[in-house]
């Protein structure tokens, strides 16, 4: 025989539905224009300075949700330059990856000495 729980159970969230501990993204201004992967606000290359400070603002408690979030958005830029003729910029990985992982966690280049 099962026990049966008091009250009713929690539903699981779905697909559409992040559970309620996971990063929220907010909207921004500054979004990525596909698939030339320039700033949709102010044309520099995304992410731009503003959105690099939105997303350490975001992700200042989960790094590793940052680099993973932008880890995404690199393999889907390889792809765009690849699939619409244009090479693989020289260094993609330093412009999506390398400013986050030099930045201590919670901080914005503005922030540091």
């Amino acid at each position: 025989m099962t026990p049966v729980a008091d009250g009713p159970a929690s539903p699981a969230p779905t697909p559409t539905e992040p559970p309620s501990d996971a990063a929220q993204h907010n909207p921004t201004t500054h979004p990525p224009s596909r698939p030339s992967w320039r700033c949709e606000n102010c044309g520099k290359p995304w992410p731009c300075e503003q959105r690099r400070e939105e997303l350490l603002a975001e992700f200042r408690r989960d790094r590793l949700a940052l680099l993973l979030y932008l880890a995404a958005h690199l393999v889907d830029a390889v792809d765009d330059f690849q699939e619409h003729g244009t090479d693989v910029a020289p260094d993609l990985y330093g412009r999506f990856m390398g400013w986050a992982r030099r930045h201590p966690a919670g901080t914005a280049d503005s922030d540091r000495p």
